[in-house]
């Protein structure tokens, strides 16, 4: 079941009176909102962080048809960076998001009333700090280097500085390990 959503076969008001609201005492709006639904006694947690908003499969292929769009998943919108660039400057000429989005071909009703604000807001920000450069997708790229790619060569390396890190640890920790009985 998704928060937010009504099951099929429940009326709204019904629905409603087995959602309880439940904030947790003494913090700010950014956090989780519990939710305990009665209709499936199950217990959801929402992060403000994260979009509340599932697409369906049809909704997905509604969204990926459009050109400004390079991909669509059930949580998120991917938009192509020449849309970022045409987007941020339409909105420095006067152009409200709203407006941006609604030319560029996107159903409101289908991506959300804020999106565009969220988004624009989001860019725009990105090209203060990193210029216009920054809106490059750059997903894929953080964590631990990826060891696929290297020659033997460069493998070898690079286990040999795991194995020789791996000593150094060992090394240390029985040398913490002798501090602790001597004490």
């Amino acid at each position: 079941m998704v928060v937010g959503s009504i099951p099929s076969g429940v009326t709204k008001k019904n629905y409603a009176h087995s959602l309880i609201r439940t904030p947790k005492s003494g913090q700010g709006k950014k956090t989780p909102v519990h939710f305990f639904c009665i209709w499936y006694n199950t217990y959801h947690v929402t992060n403000p962080y994260m979009s509340k908003r599932i697409y369906t499969r049809e909704e997905q292929a509604a969204v990926a048809a459009n050109e400004h769009v390079k991909r669509c998943s059930e949580r998120a919108i991917t938009y192509t960076e020449a849309f970022k660039r045409q987007a941020v400057r339409q909105y420095d000429e006067g152009w409200s998001s709203k407006e941006i989005f609604i030319q560029a071909g996107f159903p409101m009703d289908l991506i959300g009333a804020h999106t565009p604000k969220q988004c624009l807001a989001r860019w725009r920000r990105t090209v203060k700090q990193k210029g216009v450069e920054g809106l490059v997708e750059s997903r894929g790229n953080i964590g631990r280097p990826k060891t696929r790619n290297l020659s033997k060569d460069q493998k070898i390396d690079y286990l040999e500085a795991q194995v020789a890190y791996l000593k150094a640890e060992n090394d240390f920790l029985a040398k913490l390990r002798a501090k602790r009985r001597a004490e």
